[in-house]
């Protein structure tokens, strides 16, 4: 029979140590996944609402292209897929820069990703600096959101690819005549 004398102080001190280690590197896992859900909360958040990788890519590739090659592009929320790409004007410039001088304030639905519509991408060549009490920000695109039920609505990207969503006056008759496209009710 082989026998061992372990002495209890050492091995005390070894799983304390041991202990402090473990509690420490978790402190640091959860410091850092905390750090990364802050970072891509918007993104998640939008896309657990509505389940749609197709959505969300589209919201994406908005900083994927070189800015004077985009084109304004629609998409079916529905269909998950672009539809229509049209060539940037200074028509649609001007309506997109009316837009966003007429937010009249926060868009305050818990679910702003509808279910069925489409989404106008509206790239601003050069960008727009808006000042207003509810955006203070230089805007390089802009979404115009049509629900098949409700008012339009808009959606900007802040600098950390945030999105915050607007309600605005206006109508959007003139963008949609430019864009030669009329959502289906």
């Amino acid at each position: 029979m082989f026998l061992v004398k372990i002495n209890k102080k050492p091995l005390f001190f070894i799983i304390i140590v041991f202990l402090l280690g473990s509690i420490a590197f978790n402190i640091y896992n959860y410091i850092r996944t905390m750090e990364l859900l802050k970072k891509y909360e918007s993104l998640a958040c939008s896309s657990f609402q509505l389940n749609q990788a197709s959505l969300v890519g589209f919201l994406v590739s908005a900083d994927m292209h070189v800015q004077e090659d985009e084109k304004v592009e629609i998409f079916d929320v529905k269909k998950g897929e672009i539809i229509k790409r049209v060539e940037l004007s200074n028509d649609i410039q001007r309506e997109a820069e009316k837009f966003l001088k007429g937010i009249t304030g926060m868009y305050a639905k818990v679910k702003a990703f509808p279910e069925d519509g489409y989404i106008v991408k509206i790239p601003l060549n050069p960008s727009v600096i808006v000042k207003s009490q509810w955006l203070n920000n230089i805007v390089d695109k802009v979404f115009v959101i049509f629900p098949k039920e409700e008012a339009p609505y808009l959606l900007v990207l802040d600098e950390k690819e945030r999105p915050l969503f607007y309600n605005f006056e206006g109508s959007t008759d003139m963008l949609l005549e430019n864009l030669s496209f009329q959502p289906e009710n």
